[in-house]
Order: structure tokens, then sequence, then C-alpha cells
């Protein structure tokens, strides 16, 4: 922001090329030192003519001491065949020749394989972790159109979590686990889908495939008694023919009796499965008015079954209801600080330029100068636009 220069020993990043670097400010108005170089002079003093300061691990933004050494300006560190990863696009880089020319692996291993790369075409990840090299990992699509994918290409289906593969054009796609287990064994048979024996989504061998009428998969075929973990804990059946009760709730009736009507069970050590009976009880009962802390933020409950963020009320009370489309800032960033000095109302628009341009401060009352600037901003867009307006009719 302009009248506001950021402090000597603040930190910024600066890119270039793949490599990201850490620069300290020195000394006014705008003297910039990259923090590498300062943390070596100041343990071994000033670096030597012709050598420059490099990163043990690679890591540019790493500049504590045991990671830095020098070497000479003119001499490269990598040999042919060494490996980096690339930052910026996160994916590995091998070094192919002298003095500094590197190719992505993921592209050296398809080619590899299969050749060069068609032109207009680029080569992805079915997992989606762009350092998974492995040649069953690759597939090669159409860089702009989805459409063009030749015939037998595959992809991960990221909601399903099911591989499919290209079977006609221009865009015919099937799960892969199907088209291997009908080649096989011809079209499924109706009311049967075909399930993973080891759960294993991504392994489509025929040995791993395994047609079930539909139904089973939901416990049809499991006797009374048998568990099965979920996200809200361990289901236990209780009854054919697909009965099925969370556990802890069960040993808490078996001991106490039914659960109150409106209330909730929770886990003393937090974890879920653990059921017994002197790790539950009943979830106390906050009142209205109690207060809670969430993401750094506090919470007042408001009704039965409704919190609100105690900031909006204080703000609410003060200035009446918020305007749509504003938020509510901190001036010192403490979001447990609710006094209403402390409050700034910022609509998105002013926000986005505060965090656009990094006018983020510790000191609240360069905040609050920061707020008085956007407002003033902003104003003046909207007097401009409506005079504008008035000038077109």
């Amino acid at each position: 922001m302009q009248g506001v220069p950021a402090k000597i020993g603040t930190e910024r990043r600066k890119g270039y090329f793949d490599s990201v670097f850490i620069q300290v400010k020195v000394a006014e108005p705008n003297v910039w030192r990259y923090k590498h170089h300062i943390t070596w002079e100041n343990a071994n003093g000033p670096i030597p003519e012709g050598f420059l300061v490099d990163f043990v691990d690679g890591d540019s933004e790493n500049c504590d001491i045991e990671n830095l050494y020098v070497r000479p300006a003119h001499c490269r560190p990598y040999e042919v065949g060494a490996e980096r990863i690339d930052t910026q696009k996160n994916v590995i880089r091998v070094k192919v020749a002298k003095p500094d020319t590197w190719r992505h692996k993921h592209h050296l291993v398809w080619e590899s394989v299969n050749g060069q790369i068609p032109n207009g075409f680029v080569v992805d990840f079915k997992d989606g972790n762009f350092q998974n090299c492995d040649i069953k990992n690759l597939f090669i699509r159409c860089r702009n159109d989805p459409r063009i994918h030749p015939v037998g290409a595959e992809r991960l289906n990221k909601q399903r979590g099911f591989i499919q593969v290209k079977v006609a054009q221009p865009n015919v796609w099937k799960d892969k686990h199907l088209v291997i287990w009908e080649k096989a064994h011809g079209a499924r048979p109706k009311g049967y889908f075909i399930m993973f024996i080891d759960g294993d989504k991504s392994n489509c061998c025929l040995e791993n495939l395994k047609a079930v009428p539909i139904g089973r998969h939901t416990g049809h075929d499991k006797p009374i008694g048998a568990e099965i973990k979920g996200k809200a804990g361990i289901r236990v059946k209780t009854a054919q023919p697909d009965v099925w009760k969370l556990k802890h709730r069960v040993i808490w009736e078996a001991a106490h009796g039914p659960i109150p009507k409106g209330r909730e069970l929770e886990f003393i050590d937090g974890n879920r499965f653990n059921c017994s009976l002197d790790n539950l009880r009943i979830k106390p009962h906050a009142p209205i008015g109690t207060e809670s802390i969430k993401e750094g933020k506090i919470r007042v409950k408001v009704g039965e079954k409704a919190w609100r963020y105690k900031h909006h009320l204080v703000w609410e009370e003060a200035h009446g209801p918020m305007p749509e489309g504003h938020v509510i800032c901190f001036a010192d960033n403490n979001g447990l600080n609710c006094e209403l000095s402390n409050l700034l109302l910022l609509s998105k628009e002013e926000l986005g330029q505060r965090v656009g341009n990094g006018w983020l401060f510790d000191d609240p009352a360069l905040n609050k100068v920061v707020y008085g600037t956007l407002k003033l901003d902003s104003g003046i867009k909207k007097r401009t636009r409506k005079k504008k307006e008035e000038d077109v009719k």
C-alpha cells in the first residue's frame, strides 16, 4: 500500500524460474537481501568471491544454517540423472544433459515405453499424484479437449474412485473393472454388481473382481452381532434382514435405558471406536448464552440448536443488522477480542483488495488506517459510478 512501506526485518517470497527464495528487508527505503545469504554470513562471514550459497536439500525456502553450503558459482551441483522436485508444478524433474538441461520425469517414463508424446497431447496421472511416475499411473490426454483422448486412454473418476477407460469416440467411457470382468465372463447378470475383493478400487485385475447380488454389500448376508466400522463409529447388526444400530448406543441403552430425546452421547476420550461403558456419557446440555471457541473465534448459543459468532452479535447490537455481502474483521487480528472498537466492517470487494495487496498488519492502528483508506477508495468509486449514470441520463 502506498505510504505504508514494509518494516525492516519484513520477509517476502520472490520466485525465479522454478525456485522461490525468501528476501528480508535490511534498510530503507527499499533494500532487500536474500535470507540464506544473511544466515550464511552471520555464521561464516562474507561469501567468498566467485562462490554462491546453495541448499543441501534443494528447498530454497529452508534457510537453516545446516541446510546451506557454498559452491563455485560456475559449478553445476547436479550430475546427469539427478532428480529434483519442481516446487511450482510439484512434479519430478530429471537432469538429462549438461550444463543444466532438465525434463519432467513422467515424460521420460512415458516416452521410454510408448515413444514420443503426440503433438497436442499431455501426459497425466491417474491417481492425481504428480510424483508417482510409475508407467501404470500415466496416460495421455488432449491438452485442451478431453473428447480427443485416444480409445484405451484411462482416467480416474474422483467422485466415485473408479478408473475409467475410453471405449469409443467421441467421448464414451466405461469403468475399467467392468470392462475386464465382462471381457472374461460376458455381460454382467441383471441384479448383480462387480465388487473388489480387497476393497482397492484401483486393483482391477480379474482375480480381484467378483460378481455379487445387489443388496449383499449392505449387510443382508451378515449374522446378527456382526460389526462394521463407519464415520459415526461402530455399527452392530441387531436383527435380520438388515437392521443395524450404533454399538455405543446399544451398550448405553442396555445399561441405562433409552437416551433422552434431544440429547446425544459422546466419547470421553474422543475415540468413537472405544465403546466401553466407562467411555460414554450424555453430552452436557449447553444453556442459551454459552460461549465456545471455534476456529479461533468465539461462538454464542442463541437457540436450542443455533449458534452465532460473538463479534457479529456485538457489531449488530451497536449498528443493526450486518449488510449483505459484508464481513467483520478484527483490527488486532485476534478473533477472541470482540470489543466494538476492534471490529471493522468490510465489503467482500474491500476485503479482497486488502488481502490481494497484502495489507495485513499486526499493528491495530495501522489496520484501522487501511480500513479508512479502503472505505475512502470505495466511496470515491461509488460516487464516480453514480455521476457517470447521471450523465448518461
